[in-house]
């Protein structure tokens, strides 16, 4: 009889932990669009493009039983609000005005002529660094 009880609480506190587990990765999920509806527009992708990859993926056979995410139209439902919430024009200025500050790094052929050096911000080259300590 005892045994039996205790059988069904594990079951029961299982169930539960699977429960919250699927809900947190569900939210997980919804952060990580958010993110990358973010840095994708940030970096000059084109904003419906997250709204096409969660349409293709709703076409996806066994793509809705996954309890693990969230159904795709609540996810464009999300998409849609951050498009209101981060216009897209906002956040392609906002990359663009980063983008601007920056300075491209440069490289050069390694000693070996077969392989590129690439400098960094600091003057200096981790390949460089590595010729010195072990020899070329």
């Amino acid at each position: 009889m005892q045994d039996l009880s205790i059988k069904r609480i594990v079951e029961q506190k299982t169930q539960e932990l699977e429960q919250r587990i699927a809900k947190q990765s569900r939210k997980n999920e919804f952060e990580a669009d958010e993110v990358g509806y973010l840095a994708s527009v940030r970096a000059g992708f084109e904003p419906e493009g997250c709204l096409r990859v969660m349409e293709v993926l709703g076409r996806i056979p066994g793509a809705e039983f996954d309890t693990d995410h969230p159904a795709v139209p609540k996810r464009i439902e999300g998409i849609k609000a951050l498009m209101v919430k981060y216009p897209p024009k906002d956040l392609t200025a906002e990359g663009k005005a980063k983008l601007s500050k920056t300075q491209p790094l440069s490289y050069e052929l390694s000693r070996d002529k077969v392989s590129l050096k690439v400098n960094s911000i600091r003057g200096g080259s981790a390949g460089a660094d590595i010729d010195e300590m072990f020899g070329d």
